[in-house]
């Protein structure tokens, strides 16, 4: 993917990466939680050529960096830094487009306040409704040098997926490594959900 690879500190000191690129009004794109910012490579070259966009690496991907404790209320954070600096530097609020937990992200950033135009929020988890311990479960797999396993229980019991997408989806063209991503932070995926009520 084309661009400029630059960063941003959130508010507790971590390094966020960012890649941009194109010209225009702002753009902010958020991925989702198996991600980075080479999931969007499919619509980069469109978006560009309209608009100056900005990818972020969420923290513990790609080319951000991560803390020693989790807290979900960080990441909204981190959207609202790399939001506000995109706002500062082009002189008005921005565009975001937010997927999956990006997209729950997305809605934290701006609840607090971050300066946000439009949103875009593309398949937002739903309510955390975990089966059978999954997150004691996942954890102690991933502990365990398991990161396969536990990267299938999360897209079958938490997604949804049958054994059959599974393997399609591994197989697919284009297709990522997520071990890497899984390994660093799969475990603190049950902290990212909303509670069930």
């Amino acid at each position: 993917m084309e661009g400029t690879r630059h960063s941003i500190t959130s508010a507790d000191g971590v390094r966020i990466g960012l890649l941009t690129a194109g010209s225009g009004p702002p753009l902010l794109l958020v991925h989702g939680g198996m991600g980075t910012i080479s999931n969007w490579q499919r619509v980069w070259g469109p978006l560009i050529a309209h608009r100056r966009v900005t990818a972020m690496d969420q923290r513990g991907r790609g080319s951000s960096g991560d803390s020693d404790s989790y807290a979900l209320s960080s990441e909204y954070a981190d959207v609202a830094a790399v939001a506000a600096a995109l706002a500062s530097d082009r002189g008005g609020p921005v565009d975001v487009v937010g997927h999956s937990i990006g997209a729950t992200c997305v809605l934290g950033a701006a609840a607090s306040g971050a300066p946000f135009r439009r949103l875009v929020l593309y398949e937002p988890p739903g309510p955390q409704a975990t089966p059978n311990n999954w997150p004691e479960r996942v954890s102690t797999m991933v502990a365990n040098g398991q990161v396969g396993r536990a990267v299938f229980t999360f897209l079958a019991e938490i997604i949804g997926l049958t054994p059959s997408e599974v393997e399609a989806l591994r197989d697919a063209p284009g297709g990522q490594d997520v071990l890497p991503i899984a390994a660093a932070t799969l475990p603190r995926e049950p902290k990212r959900w909303p509670p069930l009520t």
